[in-house]
């Protein structure tokens, strides 16, 4: 990963730390990439690292999740279950999306970051876990409090040591170096040499402002990975992948449905774009792709190969 100078130089500090961190930034900065590799580079790093999508998460099953519950808590409590702050133990946990907890389970959070202790549901038994928590969110969180939707003092708990990530349109200087590392990481799981960028095409790059940020930069580089008859992406084969049109938003055009984008294709490019977008969301794993697609993984692998042959579409 690729991270600005001051974050870089603040990393061992903050990683050998305990204290509970908040980072926020927009969604595809790499939050939860960088609460793993802060926990992978401190002492820590034997323990589990557990990941919680509290957005994911119903409001009634968010308690649970984190406590843990006895038999008999609840209706369907069938069994006891140890909860996530108990699974983290001697590691870290990472509160994803963290405004999203509603405020009774954030009261519970505050006690267990004052004192280290909670209670799963059902019991009165207090549990010690010395899970290092670290949050993540892409909102404003003092609006979220001046609204009524976090509380104050869980905030101040929670960020101890604060951390923003900026957006990647604003540190397009760490363009190349964060390429070459993400084309090294594709490689490896595509099977296919890295990819490198012509000098007309690293310059569409460079003027695009990347709103889905590094997340968005990754994909870009999978799906060139993949469609590129050569180690060496042209500007047609990057405009090829389909991923450099400028969001548009105005209240009085709206875009096209996806049904109607898709009726105005081929029924090979659709194909084509199924199969990309389920290897860049499996981060190249192409049994789980194929698995996604309801196909067989060797006509997945037969399909890429052919893509990887296929010249550009402006060039046929």
């Amino acid at each position: 990963m690729v991270l600005p100078d001051k974050v870089r130089k603040m990393l061992p500090r903050i990683a050998q730390s305990s204290a509970p961190l908040l980072l926020s930034g927009e969604t595809g900065t790499g939050k939860s990439s960088l609460a793993e590799l802060i926990h992978q580079a401190g002492p820590r790093s034997a323990a589990p690292f557990i990941e919680v999508s509290c957005a994911a998460l119903p409001e009634s099953l968010i308690e649970s999740e984190l406590f843990g519950f006895l038999r008999g808590a609840f209706t369907g409590a069938e069994k006891n279950r140890e909860g996530r702050l108990s699974a983290a133990r001697g590691g870290t946990i990472l509160l994803d999306e963290v405004e999203s907890i509603p405020l009774p389970s954030q009261a519970k959070l505050l006690r267990f970051l004052q004192k280290g202790s909670f209670e799963r549901l059902g019991s009165n038994s207090s549990i010690q876990s010395d899970a290092r928590v670290i949050a993540a969110t892409n909102q404003n969180i003092r609006r979220s409090i001046e609204s009524g939707r976090m509380r104050e003092d869980f905030y101040q708990r929670l960020s101890v040591i604060r951390l923003e990530l900026t957006p990647l349109r604003a540190r397009l200087g760490h363009l190349d170096p964060l390429i070459h590392a993400l084309s090294q990481s594709a490689a490896i799981d595509l099977g296919v040499q890295p990819i490198v960028f012509t000098s007309d095409a690293l310059e569409r790059l460079k003027g695009y402002s990347f709103p889905g940020n590094i997340r968005e930069l990754e994909h870009i580089i999978y799906a060139c990975s993949t469609i590129s008859p050569t180690p060496a992406v042209d500007l047609a084969t990057l405009e090829a992948c389909g991923h450099l049109e400028e969001r548009q938003e105005t209240s009085e055009e709206a875009e096209p449905s996806s049904e109607t984008t898709l009726l105005d294709l081929p029924l090979s490019q659709i194909e084509r774009r199924a199969i990309l977008r389920a290897i860049q969301v499996t981060r190249g794993d192409t049994a789980e792709a194929a698995r996604r697609l309801g196909v067989s993984r060797r006509k997945l692998q037969y399909r890429l190969k052919e893509y990887r042959r296929e010249p550009p579409q402006d060039e046929r």
